[in-house]
This record gives C-alpha cells, sequence and structure tokens, in this order.
C-alpha cells in the first residue's frame, strides 16, 4: 500500500458526511416545500425556481469548498455523524 494516501475507513462510499449534494438536496427540498406546490406542474416550476434563486453557483462551490473540513470531522468523529 502507498504511504501516501490515508484511508478513511470503515465508511462506506456513500456517507452523507462526505456527500456535498446531500446537503444541496436538503436545502432544496426545504426551500420548495416552504413554497407549497399545489400540482405535479407546479412542483417542478418551484423546483426550478428554487434551483436558480437558492442554489446559486457561489451557494454551490462553498459546499464544494467545505471537502477538507468534512474529510476532517469524518476523522475526528470516527464514522459517527458530524455537523455536516
Amino acid at each position: 500500500m502507498d504511504s501516501d494516501y490515508q484511508i478513511l475507513g470503515p465508511w462506506p462510499g456513500n456517507s452523507p458526511d462526505l456527500n456535498v449534494i446531500e446537503n444541496v438536496w436538503t436545502v432544496l427540498k426545504k426551500k420548495v416545500a416552504d413554497r407549497n406546490p399545489t400540482s405535479a406542474e407546479d412542483l417542478q416550476k418551484k423546483i426550478k425556481k428554487a434551483w436558480i434563486t437558492e442554489i446559486t453557483p457561489e451557494y454551490r462551490q462553498k459546499s464544494v469548498h467545505s471537502m477538507p473540513e468534512r474529510v476532517a470531522a469524518a476523522l475526528e468523529n470516527k464514522s459517527f455523524h458530524s455537523k455536516y
């Protein structure tokens, strides 16, 4: 094994603490629910509007840039949930 790599185990590869998109989906779902969609068509419109107005490129970039802190929190918590 190459000593330049640190194993982040024993967590599964789909750990929500290490998956930025899980936080984005949570925020998107809350923003859409707050708008009280009334039909499938209305739901689609509100999802698109929330994605454009709430899930901004800056928000997405900030989420991606949080990865070093996410990894550090996962290591520190030894596979228990972190603030992410």
